[in-house]
């Protein structure tokens, strides 16, 4: 880790994320929150001092700037949004990678079994043996698949894009 004083030449910020930073002497130094870092609301002109960190190309400012002389110093961080769930929290139909998805997956594998058990107790299923434990596990899981489609959307947004399919064709012609 390096330490380093100078005076800001320029102030780059687009938002959080990647493309925040200050220039001193020419050389740009980044930080991923520029509230975190404190350059948010520096200007050029300020002498400032921080500790920053070479990964290949690029500089990263590690802490807090510290403001020595010059304009402001930089507020605090703001204070994290508050977490809030309950109405409009997450996504329908749900994303292939969403955290939601493994729960859907559980219910749906719960609920598959539970069909499958009274599938095999009414006789539906008496062609397998109590042996054929993967032939059992791929029905739940066929099953399950079906259960999915359906809670996590999927079997909605397939059939809108269908549908979708049909109208452009329609109008195609």
């Amino acid at each position: 880790m390096n330490d380093i004083t100078g005076v800001v030449e320029e102030v780059y910020n687009n938002g959080v994320g990647k493309g925040s930073g200050v220039v001193i002497a020419g050389q740009k130094y980044g930080a991923y929150d520029p509230h975190k870092a404190g350059i948010a609301s520096l200007s050029p002109g300020d002498t400032i001092t921080f500790k920053y960190d070479a990964r290949g190309k690029y500089l990263n400012i590690k802490g807090r700037v510290e403001t020595a002389s010059g304009g402001h110093t930089p507020p605090p961080p703001p204070p994290p949004a508050p977490k809030t769930r309950g109405r409009g929290f997450g996504t329908f139909p749900i994303g292939a990678l969403d955290g939601q998805r493994s729960i859907v997956r559980q219910n749906s594998v719960t609920n598959a079994v539970n069909t499958f058990g009274h599938l095999v107790s009414a006789g539906a299923w008496s062609e397998l043996s109590d042996d054929d434990f993967r032939s059992y596990a791929q029905k739940i899981i066929q099953i399950a698949k079906m259960f999915e489609a359906y809670s996590s959307g999927d079997l909605d947004e397939e059939e809108a894009e269908q549908a979708m399919r049909e109208l452009s064709e329609c109008g195609a012609e």
